[in-house]
Formats: C-alpha cells, structure tokens, sequence
C-alpha cells in the first residue's frame, strides 16, 4: 500500500484504516503538535511500514498508535543504510513487538504497550547508525535491544525500563548462552561488526551448512539470541553514553568500544529468582 507525502497538522487525529494489509509505504511524514496517528488495521498481525525520506513527528503531544497490530510492527527505511533518513518519533504505542531499524533515530517521547499488564512477552528492537534517546523520553518492555552502528547517546532525564519483574535461571545450561559481547580477554584492538559477528557465531556455533547458512550478518540476526537472557541490552560500534538518565531491569548489558555513564542509575537490585523458584527454594 503507497502513500506520499502525509503531513498531519496540528489538532488532527488521523486514522488509517485497512484490512489484511501487511506493508504500508510513505514517501514522508510529518506530524505538528497535538496530534494523532492511527493505524487502524484489521487482520493484520505483522506490519512493516516503510519511509523514502524522512519520518519526522514532533516532540510534543503526537502520539502513534500501533496497538491494532497484534504481532510485530517493523519501522524501516526504503533506502537501507542512507545516512540522510531520520526518524523522530514521539509517544508509540504498540501491542506485541517494535522493531526500528534506520540511520538515525531519535527517540522525544514514551514508547509503551498500553496493555503491559497482559501475560506475553514485549519487546522493543532499536538499530541505527545515530541512536539518540532524548532528554526524558522513555521506552518500556519485557525486553529491550538498542544498536547503534556508530553512538547510543541516552540524555538527562531518559528511562530505559524492563517491565519484566524477575529473572530466574534454573536450567542445567545456567548462563552458558548469556551474550556475550568479547571475551573476558578482548583480543582485538577495537570492537568492529565484523569482530562482533565472527564472536557471536562462535559463541552460538552457528555455521554455514551446505542447504542454509545459520550464521548471523547483522545484528538484526542477534537480537533473538541476545534477549533470551537479557532485558536490556545497549550495544554501539562506537560510545554509549548514559547521563543523568536511569536503567532498570533483571538483568542489563552495556558494550561498546568507549562507555560513559554519569549520574546515572543501573538498577537490577532485588530482581532476580523470587521467593521459592531459586535453585535451592527455602533452604
């Protein structure tokens, strides 16, 4: 389904409604203050919606309600791994599963699934060359990946939160398949993709067999692998910076080639195996 340029001026509150449609088209969008965007589609459970140019909504009162689509939304841009896309999103709403994978994204308000209180698993997928969580913006999930090819850069005022409350490993595999980022002996001289992948691949032994290659390319790859046992994971080939802002979840994962951290919260306290589901409950 195509569409061109849509711009939603203020005080608008637009619907989109279809029915079996899997992948909508824009040229560009533009949402003013105080605005509305909903996508209002039935039998649909996964939705990619694609972008030309830019997708660009502004950072006060505009909100994008994903909540009809019952599996995962997929955000993406037409022109993969141009440098001139931006994505500015403010207040989503989404059901299942976001998946956002642009140049550059910056994130000005609160991503949410309306209905957290519902039991499934949430999940918010984030990949792009800029990765800006702005100054008190916030994303919640069960589980929550954040990519960057280049920086992650979470400002004053941000929360990355897990709506997860526990996590309790009691398996006879313990952490062997926690992700790992490097070795605890790094033998590289930087954190490259390529040094990434080849690790990953490793790690997971996954290879290439003569009728299918089970290998991951990119990090889209890793992110299933990544969130089995992570909450929260910020991932960036270059410097992740958290100041000022707050992370909270069972269990959290920072790597990148420079980490800054300032004033900042990192809470997993108290939200680990709960009472009588340890490995060795009342004892």
């Amino acid at each position: 389904m195509p569409a061109d340029h849509l711009i939603i001026a203020s005080g608008a509150v637009v619907s989109i409604k279809n029915s079996g449609v899997q992948s909508i088209l824009f040229d560009s969008l533009q949402m003013f203050p105080l605005t509305s965007l909903i996508f209002d589609f039935d039998n649909v459970k996964e939705l990619t919606v694609k972008y030309n140019r830019h997708f660009v909504v502004h950072n006060y009162a505009t909100e994008i309600d994903f909540t009809r689509c019952t599996g995962e939304v997929t955000l993406k841009s037409l022109e993969q791994g141009g440098r001139g896309n931006l994505v500015n999103l403010n207040d989503v709403l989404f059901s299942t599963a976001l998946s956002i994978d642009v140049a550059t994204l910056i994130l000005s308000g609160t991503i949410r699934d309306p209905l957290e209180s519902r039991p499934r698993t949430t999940e918010v997928k984030l990949y792009a060359t800029q990765l800006v969580v702005d100054e008190r913006a916030a994303v919640y999930a069960d589980n929550i990946f954040m990519y960057s090819n280049d920086t992650l850069w979470v400002k004053t005022g941000a929360i990355i939160a897990s709506t997860q409350a526990n996590e309790c490993t009691t398996d006879n595999t313990g952490n062997l398949d926690l992700y790992e980022c490097m070795p605890p002996e790094f033998d590289g001289s930087s954190l490259t993709l390529e040094y990434i992948l080849g690790y990953f691949n490793r790690q997971y032994k996954l290879k290439k067999l003569p009728n299918y290659d089970y290998r991951a390319h990119n990090a889209v790859r890793m992110e299933a692998s990544i969130l089995k046992k992570w909450n929260i994971y910020l991932l960036a080939l270059g410097t992740v910076t958290v100041e000022n802002s707050k992370l909270s979840g069972p269990r959290i994962g920072i790597c990148g080639n420079d980490i800054k951290i300032e004033n900042s919260s990192v809470d997993a306290n108290g939200r680990g195996c709960s009472a009588e589901r340890g490995l060795a409950p009342g004892n």
